[in-house]
């Protein structure tokens, strides 16, 4: 057996607490005078052999007394008797030591005994307190925001308020940043012994993409030291992985169906879970579900939102075990109806026949519904003098023949101002007219010169061959529609030529002939259909792509490519804040923790990243026009899923290195008394101060 030593020295100033019967004895000590009394003398012959015999008694009352306390002084200091190692190995002269505390998400799980962060946080106070005075350490957290060296201290205290100060963070966790630090402080150690401990969870994801060649320091003398907290039961939870609406632009007024998909996490089903729908935290729904295991399940909302504006959703869970991922918050831009004036260049006695009846049903089907997305009007070429184009998001011309040279001077204003402008042609349609008043006499709407009507034979129509499904107009035809598209027959259509720079062909005929253009010009965008809108040269309007087409194009010209400042992220990602046309100014940014970013926007930006997501929440945006949003941060998905990583693959991921994992506490004993083996006292000493205290009590009470 080696030296005397003592996990918890400070206790053994209670030794001096032995003191205290013997202070006692002296203050209630009685100096009595002695008077001689004759009478008396033989019965005091008698009470000296007495008293003998009970100053005996005391003092030894007094002994058993200062025992009790230096025994209970010393078993509570946790002496232990070293045991020599074999072949003399004793515990190194000095030891480098770097604490690595998992702060990811799943550590907030709450158990039992409380939250398994807390848990954490008081493992790694023991791991500090068995530090002696010779030796270093350093405490890290596992997702750290800052970066820089890592510096080893011998000051404990400073350890424990680092501690103190260290706080959960809410990106996906990841080790190999934390380990690499950790190699890279101990390279400084010099002789001393090192190790890293690392204190978590055990779940999966920090481990994935942990490779020991994405390292660019290893010291295999470094030894690894995993404390394991997980429970031997599975640890279930539930999360919304994803919000859906399924009805887009989401408009004030307009029913708005929303799609809700929740992940279980757990073998076992998970019967009658509530789930509530909180619009701007009051709750408009909710539904009862039973979750199978280890699968995701949709539940369907709908709502109506009176209000255009940005509006703040919540999707709220049932209270499990890790309650941070119980509330999913998502941003609402909900925008006013697309207001659209039909100018029919070709009215006829009954609407059927109308150059426009066909394009209107597609844009509002139920035209007595007062519940819809697009709102359009239909007015003659005569007409559009009254009207005031501002009031409208976009103009359609079909088939118009001409317009006066006023009208078509307001035309290129509304365009230029951030208007949209549709021309779509037929029989009223001349060439060199079209191009005199709409391309060359300083009203360049058109994305190019019309030539000549191409003609096909009744039985040789040409078919659509190309469509650009990555345009925000036509993209809901990426995975469906574009067969119906083809099976469209075009009979008549005009040719373009001389295509402006910044036209795009959206779709194209099978004869190479664009069919459908966008161009910009100013602040808005100008559509051209070179076939008619109507039956008279095709026949799209009886396909089943016909309404979801023009509801579409109206809508991205209504709404631009996104009606977000900008998209809800994870924790980490950097947001791109779309701004209005001509913005310049200042953007105030309010971030879930109170804290503000304000910061100048030049005149011609129009994107402003910001990349301050570090806190998951609602984060609100101000523009100088009074223009108000949000966005939204997000948990990462994947630190929801609680599945722990086994011991044969984190041995995998560490091949040959020193690596050791201690499940807590079962383990605790043999690694904390400073890695050396010895036999641990204080349970002897407990016992024999059991013993003094009875013969104290026998003693006390003979008579």
């Amino acid at each position: 057996m080696g030296p005397l030593s003592f996990l918890y020295p400070a206790f053994l100033y209670g030794a001096f607490a032995a003191a205290i019967p013997v202070i006692i004895h002296l203050i209630h000590r009685r100096r009595v005078k002695v008077l001689p009394f004759p009478a008396v003398r033989f019965i005091l012959l008698a009470q000296k052999r007495l008293a003998r015999k009970y100053r005996i008694k005391q003092w030894l009352l007094l002994a058993l007394r200062m025992l009790l306390i230096l025994l209970l002084a010393t078993a509570l200091a946790q002496p232990i008797l070293r045991a020599e190692p074999e072949g003399g190995v004793t515990r190194p002269a000095s030891l480098a030591r770097v604490i690595i505390l998992d702060n990811s998400m799943s550590m907030e799980y709450q158990s039992e005994a409380g939250s398994r962060w807390e848990e954490a946080k008081r493992v790694a106070q023991e791991w500090i307190a068995d530090l002696r005075a010779q030796d270093r350490a350093a405490l890290l957290p596992a997702i750290d925001e800052e970066e820089g060296p890592l510096n080893l201290s011998f000051d404990r205290d400073r350890l424990l308020q680092t501690l103190s100060r260290l706080q959960v963070r809410y990106r996906e966790a990841n080790f190999v940043p934390a380990f690499t630090r950790a190699y890279q402080g101990l390279k400084g150690a010099g002789e001393a012994s090192k190790e890293i401990v690392l204190i978590t969870d055990m779940t999966r994801v920090p481990w994935v993409g942990f490779e020991l060649e994405r390292f660019s320091v290893i010291d295999p003398t470094v030894k690894i030291k995993i404390i394991d907290l997980s429970s031997d039961k599975e640890e279930g939870n539930t999360t919304v992985s994803r919000v859906r609406f399924l009805d887009s632009p989401i408009t004030r007024g307009v029913r708005t169906r929303l799609q809700v998909t929740l992940q279980h996490h757990a073998t076992q089903r998970r019967e009658r879970v509530l789930v509530q729908l909180l619009i701007d935290g009051e709750k408009v729904d909710q539904r009862l579900v039973t979750l199978p295991g280890r699968g995701e399940e949709e539940v369907n909302f709908s709502v109506v939102f009176p209000q255009a504006g940005y509006h703040l959703g919540t999707v709220k869970l049932a209270a499990d075990n890790l309650p941070r991922d119980d509330e999913f918050l998502f941003s609402v831009p909900v925008v006013e109806e697309a207001r659209v004036l039909v100018v029919d260049g070709h009215p006829r006695t009954a609407l059927i026949y109308s150059e426009t009846y066909y394009l209107v049903n597609a844009l509002k089907p139920d035209l007595f519904s007062p519940q819809t997305p697009i709102r359009p009007k239909v007015i003659t070429a005569e007409e559009l003098a009254a009207e005031r184009l501002t009031n409208y998001h976009v103009v359609v011309l079909a088939n118009v023949r001409s317009l006066p040279e006023e009208i078509r001077a307001r035309l290129l204003r509304f365009v230029h101002d951030g208007g949209n402008v549709i021309f779509t042609l037929g029989n009223q349609v001349e060439p060199f007219r079209y191009n005199r008043e709409w391309y060359e006499q300083g009203v360049r709407l058109l994305p190019g010169t019309l030539r000549t009507v191409r003609q096909q034979a009744a039985d040789q129509p040409v078919q659509i061959q190309e469509i650009a499904s990555q345009h925000p107009g036509l993209r809901v035809f990426q995975r469906q529609g574009r067969e119906s598209f083809r099976k469209a027959r075009f009979w008549q259509y005009f040719l373009v030529e001389g295509l402006s720079s910044n036209s795009q062909v959206l779709l194209r005929l099978a004869d190479d002939t664009p069919l459908l253009l966008e161009h910009g010009v100013g602040q808005g965008k100008v559509l051209l259909l070179t076939s008619s809108v109507d039956l008279d040269w095709n026949d799209l309007a009886l396909k089943p792509v016909y309404v979801p087409l023009w509801q579409n194009l109206v809508l991205y010209l209504s709404h631009g490519t996104g009606t977000r400042l900008g998209e809800d992220v994870v924790v980490g990602q950097p947001v791109d804040l779309h701004l209005p046309k001509a913005f310049a100014g200042l953007i105030r940014i309010e971030r879930p923790d109170g804290k503000a970013t304000v910061w100048r926007i030049q005149p011609g930006e129009s994107i402003a990243p910001y990349a301050e997501t570090s806190e998951p929440g609602v984060y609100r945006v101000l523009l100088p026009s009074g223009t108000r949003g949000l966005f939204v941060v997000h948990l990462p998905p994947a630190e929801s899923n609680l599945a722990r990583i086994t011991l044969p693959e984190l041995e995998s991921k560490w091949q040959n290195l020193p690596l050791s994992v201690i499940r807590w506490p079962e383990k605790k004993e043999k690694v904390l008394l400073t890695e050396v083996q010895g036999t641990k006292l204080a349970g002897p000493l407990f016992f024999l101060l059991l013993c003094v205290a009875v013969i104290e009590g026998i003693v006390a009470n003979r008579s």
